[in-house]
């Protein structure tokens, strides 16, 4: 499968993600030339400053929670580098709106990515700890 087609599938699968059971956001991050997305549950790793809970146990590497934490905070400043993927307009051609956010967004898909993290499990600690209980659990949506 070429690298276009690779974008292609994801693209569609990032227009066709359902409001009814939120679990994924997907971003073009122009800074990086990379698609991404961020789980839900990867919320529950940062504080509310970002930075890494270290009283949850992350599978993630250290090199994957340091851009997923980069990331959510450009996301937070709305960086104007990083792009939401918007849900698709069931009126209109699934295709037409890939290639016109391609188009509008000038996104050269020959040199773009996406960013693969390696499987993860996060194991949240629920405890009566202040910082735990005071958290946005609702921020990102």
């Amino acid at each position: 499968m070429t690298r276009q087609e690779q974008i292609n599938n994801w693209l569609t699968s990032a227009f066709n993600a359902t409001s009814t059971g939120i679990s994924e956001f997907f971003y073009f991050d122009r800074r990086d030339n990379e698609f991404f997305s961020i789980l839900a549950m990867d919320y529950f790793i940062v504080d509310d400053q970002f930075r890494i809970d270290d009283s949850n146990e992350i599978s993630y590497s250290k090199k994957t929670l340091k851009l997923l934490s980069d990331r959510m905070k450009r996301i937070d400043q709305k960086d104007p580098n990083i792009i939401s993927i918007p849900l698709a307009d069931s009126n209109l051609q699934l295709q037409n709106q890939i290639d016109s956010f391609i188009n509008l967004n000038a996104i050269n898909i020959n040199t773009a990515t996406i960013w693969e993290t390696e499987d993860a499990s996060i194991t949240v600690n629920v405890g009566q700890d202040k910082a735990a209980v005071n958290r946005p659990w609702w921020k990102f949506w």
